[in-house]
């Protein structure tokens, strides 16, 4: 992985889409990238990558740097809500 393609770009270039179609390729609009999850880090570690990245969505990857799927901050901050709930509701 190089780089990622972020929706806001796309928004961008849609505009202008017909003139720039031919001469477009996907490494014109990326975002270069250099991070990328492990599928065995902890919540807490992703959110702190996050905490320090301009993104919102990053590669996951296996134990032999293969791309499994993706995690966005979205996920993350929802599967935190849920473990604060859970631990909520196991200390009433």
């Amino acid at each position: 992985i190089i780089g990622v393609i972020s929706i806001d770009e796309l928004r961008n270039i849609l505009n202008d889409l017909d003139n720039l179609e031919p001469l477009l390729v996907a490494y014109d609009v990326m975002t270069p990238l250099n991070e990328f999850f492990y599928s065995t880090d902890t919540l807490d570690i992703v959110m702190k990558a996050f905490e320090e990245l301009n993104i919102d969505e990053v590669p996951v990857v296996d134990e032999n740097n293969k791309i499994i799927g993706t995690v966005s901050k979205n996920n993350v901050i929802n599967a935190y809500n849920q473990e604060v709930f859970k631990r909520d509701t196991l200390n009433q």
